[in-house]
């Protein structure tokens, strides 16, 4: 599980749960699932060697595991696409053997139409045909043929049974129209902090020479605007101006370049009788657990001894945590992100 706001590259907090069917089949058929710090590592056992092996491998239907979330601030540092209520992120294995997913992340293409709800079409006519099949639309699942009268109320009309199935890749069909989208069901309760689903075909997990098979799923960091709120306590007797130099804060950049000013937002109110001056970056840029070129907050004051010589010192700034994510709408109003560190001196 890849994602560049982490140092190593690698998500430690998405953990993989097989759905009941999956978990069954893996203790049938000696498959063990193992967790390491965002790489998950899938052996398989047989009593009569390799060739056996990938011969059961190939009878299998695909294997589901959702995508659990550990960190709650996940969401606040991963840009996923928007999804309805009957939509799911959904990553799969190909004949690729590298990617489970179209794109360099994971994007709005990996979002599939998922039917949990038996499905209840407004107006049926005599014999009309209602029909499940496989993804393909070749095998019948359920068929059903109306019968009856036209019903008087929409809640007479017999629902397409959809809790009754499986997990897996389905079609509806109302007299052989496809009743919208191929959809995705699955028989067992997802979890509120499931981010997505991750279907593996087993058939597709041996490499034609017999190379060890590697998976990859990237998620994209999420842009956001950094902000800094500094505070002067009212009780400090020396003097300190902020906004002399590159309006106070600038970003570390390499000795003789010009550093990018963070723009002066003004002051608001903060605690009581305290006011903060607020400045905020003059781009997005990628969230990280880490970064290497920290702002810069420049202030100066008198020389308390003095009393006339001015002082000017600078002091790295740390960088803020996503579990301050907020909106933030930018001066051409577009809605953006930021996030925000409190820095008193």
């Amino acid at each position: 599980m890849l994602h560049s706001f982490f140092t190593n590259g690698l998500c430690p907090y998405v953990v993989l749960h097989p759905f009941a069917e999956t978990a069954q089949v893996m203790k049938n058929h000696q498959l063990l699932l193992k967790r390491a710090e965002g790489v998950f590592s899938m052996y398989a056992g047989s009593e009569n060697g390799t060739e056996d092996l990938f011969s059961n491998l190939n009878s299998l239907e695909p294997l589901y595991f959702q995508l659990l979330v550990e960190d709650p601030h996940f969401y606040n540092y991963t840009a996923l696409p928007q999804i309805s209520a009957s939509e799911m992120i959904l990553l799969t294995n190909t004949s690729d053997w590298n990617y489970l997913h179209q794109n360099d992340e994971v994007s709005a293409a990996n979002v599939v139409t998922v039917r949990q709800e038996d499905l209840v079409l407004e107006t049926l006519q005599q014999n009309d045909v209602l029909e499940i099949t496989d993804e393909a639309g070749s095998e019948t699942i359920q068929k059903t043929i109306y019968g009856n009268p036209q019903p008087e109320t929409e809640n007479d009309v017999p629902p397409v049974h959809i809790r009754s199935l499986q997990t897996g890749h389905y079609r509806a069909w109302h007299n052989d129209a496809e009743i919208g989208d191929s959809f995705y069901h699955f028989n067992t309760e997802i979890a509120n902090n499931c981010v997505g689903i991750l279907a593996i075909d087993p058939a597709l997990l041996q490499h034609p020479n017999d190379q060890e098979i590697k998976l990859s799923a990237a998620f994209e960091v999420r842009k956001v605007y950094r902000k800094y709120k500094i505070i002067v306590s009212p009780q400090n007797a020396i003097k300190i101006t902020i906004g002399d130099i590159h309006e106070a804060i600038a970003f570390g950049q390499p000795e003789g370049t010009q550093p990018a000013s963070y723009t002066n937002l003004g002051e608001e109110q903060f605690m009581g009788d305290q006011k903060a001056t607020v400045f905020i970056a003059p781009k997005p840029e990628a969230l990280a657990q880490y970064i290497d070129s920290r702002p810069v907050l420049t202030y100066s004051y008198p020389d308390p001894v003095s009393n006339t010589t001015i002082r000017t010192e600078t002091l790295k700034l740390p960088n803020p945590g996503p579990e301050t994510l907020e909106e933030y709408i930018t001066p051409a109003g577009e809605k953006a992100y930021s996030v925000t560190m409190i820095i008193y001196v």
